[in-house]
């Protein structure tokens, strides 16, 4: 029950935040709920042109990428027949499946003694394209000791889609896999992590944030 009402609330503020004015690039469009130069946080970004295998994090969120201390490196591999498709969102082409496969990432995390590592994904694809998150949770467990929460999904329009989830304890790294289903193409991935000291005190974050934009409309308004 807490890690379910965690993740809406988390959501929740997302959206808040999305709504509001923000200087980030088009591809950016749900950043998380938290400041990305803590130090427990880490952003990777990957910018898929096929028909190359993109081999770590490179676009215009690398400024804001922050390599971990966990010994994994940060990087993606694609599964799945690919091609040169059309381009979508900054119309510089993506990652084409005619039929359906996955990717697997490989994020590294700063080391640390907070309990709870939380995971937000978004995801820029071609619309009608359907698409899953494996957390990997017996891969994941057997390599670092971590379990993962159930992964929560939600679309932001036709070409966009985020994923949110958790693991207990804080991981060095983990690993994960996006599963497309069906034609279509992906043009962006961007990962942030964070460890948290327990999920309770994150909705609490998570709750203060939503408040402070509001607020900050209000006066923009009146």
């Amino acid at each position: 029950m807490i890690r379910r009402t965690t993740l809406s609330l988390v959501l929740l503020s997302a959206t808040c935040l999305a709504l509001a004015p923000t200087a980030a690039s088009a591809d950016d469009f749900a950043p998380p709920p938290w400041f990305r130069g803590l130090p427990s946080a880490i952003t990777a970004e990957w910018e898929f042109m096929a028909p190359a295998n993109p081999a770590g994090p490179d676009g215009p969120l690398t400024n804001v990428f922050a390599k971990g201390t966990g010994g994994s490196p940060t990087d993606a591999v694609i599964t799945g027949a690919a091609g040169l498709g059309w381009g979508i969102g900054d119309g510089d082409g993506g990652w084409f499946f005619p039929d359906g496969g996955d990717i697997l990432f490989t994020v590294d995390n700063y080391v640390d003694v907070e309990p709870v590592k939380h995971i937000w994904m978004q995801v820029t694809h071609t619309p009608g394209l359907l698409l899953g998150l494996d957390p990997l949770a017996g891969i994941n467990f057997a390599s670092t000791g971590s379990t993962a929460s159930p992964p929560s999904m939600i679309p932001f329009g036709p070409t966009h889609t985020v994923f949110v989830w958790d693991m207990f304890p804080n991981p060095p790294w983990e690993t994960f896999r996006l599963l497309v289903s069906g034609t279509g193409e992906i043009d962006q991935v961007v990962v942030d992590t964070i460890s948290i000291p327990e999920p309770s005190t994150f909705v609490m974050c998570g709750i203060g944030i939503v408040a402070v934009g509001l607020v900050a409309r209000r006066r923009r308004r009146a």
